[in-house]
């Protein structure tokens, strides 16, 4: 009977604790990845705050962060999508994107962020894996405009068509 109980114990926490890891892994992964806006007008945020926005398809909000003074900038959020479009410039939105600032320099009247976006695909076949997740760097630099900050280029999720005259 003793046998047979502690069997039983066994099964239990055999079973319990794979189910309960699998349950917050689903549970807290895809709240983890759901990260907000930062708040405040620093260089950091801007950055941020352009691929959350690309991320969340909130375009006009995106659009905002581009300067004006780029040569041939998108007059029209319709514009700056469509140009997104046509060069395949858009993060993978069936993925799972966290955004971290990696490295930053700033100056009187200039900023260049690094930042790192990691994906989670939901979809992997056989649960969460490491081999699910992958990264992708992206350097913007940004320059002071009166009193805010504005994207000047980037090396992802920015068309260089913008920083160039005449293309």
């Amino acid at each position: 009977m003793m046998k047979r109980r502690r069997k039983l114990i066994f099964l239990l926490i055999a079973i319990g604790v794979p189910v309960a890891v699998a349950l917050g892994v689903m549970v807290l992964v895809p709240a983890i990845l759901r990260k907000g806006y930062r708040s405040g007008g620093e260089p950091e945020a801007i950055a941020y705050n352009y691929l959350m926005a690309l991320v969340r398809r909130d375009y006009a909000r995106a659009h905002g962060y581009l300067s004006p003074t780029l040569p041939q900038y998108p007059a029209t959020v319709e514009e700056f999508l469509g140009d997104l479009e046509r060069h395949q410039l858009l993060p993978a939105y069936e993925l799972r994107p966290c955004v971290y600032i990696e490295s930053m320099e700033v100056d009187t009247d200039g900023a260049e962020i690094e930042l790192r976006m990691q994906y989670y695909d939901p979809c992997f076949r056989g649960g969460f894996d490491f081999r699910n997740l992958s990264f992708n760097q992206v350097r913007m630099r940004l320059e002071r405009i009166g009193d805010g900050w504005k994207i000047v280029d980037s090396g992802g999720f920015y068309y260089e068509g913008w920083s160039h005259f005449g293309e």
